[in-house]
């Protein structure tokens, strides 16, 4: 591709267009991250040919808004002894309520991919490592909610911790349960 043709150019433009228009870092990290789920979602189109395609990392998505809901409720906790973040508090609350609802978004999105995957396109479900790439984003987004449930003071968000605890535990233990399995019966290759 000549870099200095036009395709390589209307790309660039496309991309700053959907880039923030100041240098605020806070702009530019929320932009990145909704800028990686439209592609995520886009590569969802491209994999209905192909359930292989649907690997368990998908649950990164969901896991990089539960990280950021993470961050974003210990600094809603520690702003009363930080005036800079007391200023900044409606701004922490709505940014990290919005990252909480788009992780939010994709648990069942990736439920149903799941079902499409292993029951309607009959994929095997067989120990792969990467369903470990599955397991952290369950325990982030518990722990992610559970904190968020206490920096903004609302005990009824509880429930889904409570709940997410179990679904996380049993998401590693049939991980590691298959990697028991996959190491004590399957055959080595040399």
């Amino acid at each position: 591709v000549d870099p200095n043709g036009a395709e390589p150019q209307a790309t660039f433009d496309e991309l700053r267009q959907q880039l923030p228009g100041t240098s605020d870092l806070r702009a530019f990290s929320a932009s990145q991250q909704v800028a990686i789920s439209k592609l995520a979602l886009e590569f969802c189109d491209a994999m209905v040919e192909s359930p292989a395609l649907l690997t368990p990392p998908y649950w990164i998505n969901m896991g990089a808004g539960a990280i950021t809901t993470l961050a974003g409720a210990r600094l809603i906790i520690a702003g009363p002894s930080w005036s800079l973040l007391a200023d900044l508090s409606p701004f922490l609350k709505g940014f990290t309520l919005f990252f909480w609802a788009a992780g939010t978004w994709w648990i069942p999105l990736l439920l149903i991919l799941g079902f499409w995957r292993h029951v309607y396109k009959r994929f095997p479900l067989r120990y792969d490592p990467q369903y470990w790439g599955m397991v952290f984003p369950l325990g982030m987004y518990t722990v992610c909610t559970f904190q968020l449930a206490k920096a903004i003071d609302f005990p009824a968000l509880l429930i889904i911790p409570r709940g997410f605890i179990y679904l996380a535990l049993i998401g590693w233990l049939m991980a590691f349960a298959g990697l028991i399995h996959t190491l004590l019966f399957k055959p080595r290759t040399a």
